[in-house]
């Protein structure tokens, strides 16, 4: 896999890191809230496109967008 991606991909997950894990640092912050969470649909984009997918060909729907990002995981997988 291209290092590249690796770093996107790496960035992408502490961008969505688990809030709450976060508060069991010595300075806990305020717990989150439904209107600071990302929506699937943003985040799966985020996936595909670290995934080295083109903006213009990540599908409109969730489930199109979850059904490509599932596809693009198993050839990652298995090496392609």
């Amino acid at each position: 896999m291209d290092d590249a991606v690796v770093a996107d991909a790496a960035a992408i997950v502490e961008t969505l890191a688990d809030p709450v894990t976060d508060n069991l640092s010595s300075n806990p912050s305020p717990p989150p809230t439904c209107e600071h969470s990302t929506p699937p649909h943003a985040a799966i984009r985020m996936f595909l496109e670290a995934l080295g997918v083109p903006p213009q060909q990540v599908p409109a729907s969730l489930e199109g967008q979850t059904a490509l990002y599932h596809s693009r995981l198993n050839l990652t997988a298995s090496g392609c």
